[in-house]
């Protein structure tokens, strides 16, 4: 039996935050789009999406990943994703390389400190 994602929605210093856990794939796709927009649809300059404990992740999860962080940069924000290189989703995005159009991100600290430098520290 496979864990369908969670998706659940939060701040960290002030940049949202989509944490998710479990599986996404075909049957979730639309739910994880829908997160990503809500966590999106305010005025912060960064989107942190944390796939440390995503267990597998299709090619509509990665297109959808890749979508949207396109769409943030044509409105001038960031996005950051949350997977270590050792984790499932992390390896499964550097096999695809989305670090190519998402910055791939150790821990929500390393995203934070990340847009903090491209920021010059302001929040």
């Amino acid at each position: 039996m496979t864990e369908q994602a969670t998706f659940k929605l939060r701040e960290v210093e002030g940049i949202p935050v989509v944490d998710v856990h479990g599986e996404i794939d075909i049957s979730n796709i639309e739910q994880f789009k829908e997160s990503l927009r809500t966590a999106s649809s305010g005025e912060a300059p960064a989107l942190i999406v944390k796939l440390e404990h995503v267990t597998y992740l299709d090619s509509h999860a990665i297109a959808a990943l890749v979508v949207h962080g396109k769409r943030l940069h044509t409105i001038r924000r960031r996005p950051y994703v949350v997977a270590g290189p050792k984790s499932a989703a992390g390896k499964i995005l550097g096999i695809s390389n989305v670090n190519l159009a998402i910055p791939l991100c150790e821990s929500i600290e390393d995203a934070v400190s990340r847009e903090r430098g491209a920021t010059g520290g302001a929040r």
